[in-house]
């Protein structure tokens, strides 16, 4: 079967493997990741059934049950445990040219030395952890408190509309 491959970011860190599959319209993809570091993607667009896919094989092993996924309308994040902690010179085990759809993750990337920050971590967390962690729960306050602001405001020319709406009809008949 033949399948176009969707762009591909990757960044890592000492011992963990960040990918993120850019597709859009794939709910449901089908991914086998292999303890000996393969990783097989295979989903289909639902807007115009098109098949798209990549097999990797990884520079180095892999435990795929410790592997998160998180499924997006837009993307599909993979953070991959390294079986060995260590940084890998590359992606995968092949030397050579990178396959084209192979991106460089560089808002995710660290380098080694920079890897000891704490700030960093935030990086490997999910795009739904990320969202919660975010959200602020507002603090609810009285609905006096809130209008008592705005009786200090000063009346606008258009707030005479509100009560008298003649100088709009007006302005409407003349055009």
């Amino acid at each position: 079967m033949d399948r176009s491959a969707p762009n591909v970011l990757w960044a890592q860190r000492k011992n963990t493997l960040l990918l993120t599959v850019q597709l859009v319209d794939c709910p449901d993809p089908v991914i086998d990741l292999c303890p000996e570091g393969k990783v097989d993607y295979q989903g289909v667009k639902q807007s115009d059934s098109t098949v798209h896919g990549f097999d990797l094989e990884l520079f180095g092993g892999i435990n795929p049950e410790e592997t998160k996924i998180s499924k997006t309308l837009r993307n599909t994040f993979l953070v991959i445990k390294k079986s060995e902690e260590g940084h890998w010179p590359r992606l995968l085990k092949a030397k050579g040219k990178t396959p084209n759809f192979l991106k460089l993750d560089f808002d995710k990337w660290v380098d080694e030395d920079d890897e000891e920050d704490e700030g960093n971590e935030k990086h490997l967390s999910l795009p739904m952890e990320d969202w919660q962690r975010t959200q602020k729960v507002p603090e609810e306050e009285d609905e006096e408190d809130s209008l008592s602001d705005l009786s200090d405001l000063e009346p606008g020319p258009y707030d005479t509309l509100k009560t008298d709406p003649t100088p709009l009809v007006t302005l409407l008949e003349t055009l």
